[in-house]
């Protein structure tokens, strides 16, 4: 006997909450990164310090300089090529960067401040009912695909792409949506 596998999907409320937490624990790293930078305001930025750096990122850390644009990436952003892991930017230039605060902030607000504005627009729909309007919203989308490809598909149509058009289904080329069949 064969078994389907269903795909295994999230609600709306794990995703936000997966993603709250995913933030949390960068937006910590980088609060931690800018504390130890600050300590070291106006020196160069050297190999010296990246094992202070990686203790508090969790894994190795080394610098990275793509164009000129220099960073700090850690090991599973360089395994992911980015897709994971945390990647600091510095600054332009070569060398040594010189440690600035300031710059770090400009640098890295996607693990700063902005950081925080999705973390609290996050835990504010997660105190809502918001994700389970999302979730029922989009079951009520599926069972309307599938009326929709039930009528739609009894006989052939030479006349299909107008009537999708005529519902408002179009796609970016002006066909009938993907999502209808």
């Amino acid at each position: 006997m064969t078994q389907t596998l269903q795909p295994q999907t999230m609600t709306t409320r794990e995703i936000l909450q997966a993603a709250v937490d995913r933030e949390q624990v960068h937006h910590d790293i980088a609060k931690a990164v800018l504390a130890l930078l600050a300590k070291h305001e106006g020196k160069k930025l050297t190999k010296r310090l990246l094992p202070a750096i990686s203790q508090i990122v969790g894994e190795d850390v080394w610098f990275g300089d793509t164009y000129g644009l220099q960073a700090l990436e850690s090991a599973s952003y360089r395994r992911t090529s980015g897709n994971g892991g945390i990647r600091f930017f510095l600054g332009h230039g070569t060398g040594c960067p010189v440690i600035s605060a300031e710059a770090f902030k400009k640098h890295n607000p996607g693990y700063l401040d902005a950081a925080a504005d999705r973390i609290r627009d996050n835990i504010t729909k997660l105190a809502s009912d918001w994700p389970e309007r999302v979730d029922a919203a989009a079951e009520a989308v599926k069972a309307a695909q599938q009326a929709y490809r039930e009528v739609a598909s009894f006989g052939k149509c030479s006349e299909a792409s107008a009537i999708g058009k005529a519902h408002g289904f179009t796609g970016r080329g002006g066909g009938t949506s993907s999502w209808l069949f």
